[in-house]
Formats: C-alpha cells, structure tokens, sequence
C-alpha cells in the first residue's frame, strides 16, 4: 500500500468465533428466540435448547473457518477495493487543503 495519509489495514481480519457467537446471540436476543423459531420451522423451546448446548458457538466457529464475516443489518458492508478507493481520494483531498495558499489579507 502506498505511504498515505490515511493508514489503514485493508488486509482481511482475523476472524473470532466468540465475537461472531456474540453477535449472533445479540441478534438472538434482538429478535426474540419465539421468531427465530417461526423462521426455522422449528419449536420455540428447539430454539432455546439449540442456544444452551452451543449450536451458535459451532455455527460461529464454522463461519469463521469458512472466512465468512457475520454482520448486523445496519452495518454497511463495502469491498475492500472500494475502500481502498475512497481512502485514495480523501488523501488527494488533504493533500490538496495541505497545499492551499493562505489568505491573500485583503480580508
């Protein structure tokens, strides 16, 4: 990567099975585990037993092998290129504001 002002690693993240697992038990909790059992066409008390013998932690570390990135809805989610693309074109605009002359001090 070129030497910038913004830094960022665009390299892709480690991924965390506990952190995916939490976000999926947030989302859980966010829903209700009554629809989460609607949606999967299973029982409600399926869903609880599913969440108490660790079938999120397995789906968690599975998504994390696979290098699959667990997101919330409201999350924005670009590719890395159109990032990198958006970071080129805020250093050109700094560097262009670093490169304005002062005031001409008729003001």
């Amino acid at each position: 990567m070129e030497n910038n002002a913004i830094a960022r690693k665009l390299e892709p993240p480690i991924l965390n099975p506990r952190e995916i697992e939490g976000l999926l038990l947030n989302r859980l909790a966010s829903v209700g585990q009554k629809y989460y059992a609607e949606k999967s066409g299973i029982s409600e008390s399926t869903a609880s037993r599913r969440k108490a013998e660790g079938h999120f932690a397995t789906m968690a570390k599975e998504l994390a092998i696979l290098g699959i990135q667990a997101a919330p809805p409201e999350a924005v989610l670009v590719s890395r290129a159109y990032l990198a693309s958006v970071e080129t074109l805020a250093d050109i605009g700094l560097k262009a504001e670093r490169s304005r002359p002062g005031p001409l001090g008729w003001d």
